[in-house]
């Protein structure tokens, strides 16, 4: 996953998929180890903040100088414009590509 080109360097990379999984593995330590509750409020928290990111993300762009990047993959729509400015925080967010209906199902399941 680590992809030493410059222009892959936003991407999520060998280092941040161990920091994601060493942050899954505390939390459910430190959830079991404490016997924490875990109350509906704190289901639902967790399913709206990320279709929240989401469809501000969506937003940004589409208000943006990059709404074409919601529909087709120009030439600047990577995870960086051309004045390497962030356009898709995550790769899977990239609407322009064929799997990202999945991906935003998968995103909106969890």
């Amino acid at each position: 996953p680590a992809d030493p080109s410059p222009d892959k360097e936003a991407e999520l990379n060998f280092t941040s998929y161990n920091m994601h999984a060493l942050n899954l593995v505390l939390v459910v330590i430190e959830v079991t180890a404490n016997s924490l509750p875990i109350r509906l409020c704190d289901v639902v928290v967790a399913v709206m903040w990320p279709l929240v990111y989401s469809a501000f993300t969506l937003v940004r762009i589409a208000a943006g100088p990059n709404h074409g990047c919601l529909t087709g993959h120009l030439s600047g729509c990577g995870m960086l414009d051309v004045e390497h400015r962030l356009i898709w925080p995550y790769f899977f967010m990239d609407t322009s590509k064929a799997f990202a209906v999945c991906w935003y199902g998968g995103l909106a399941a969890l």
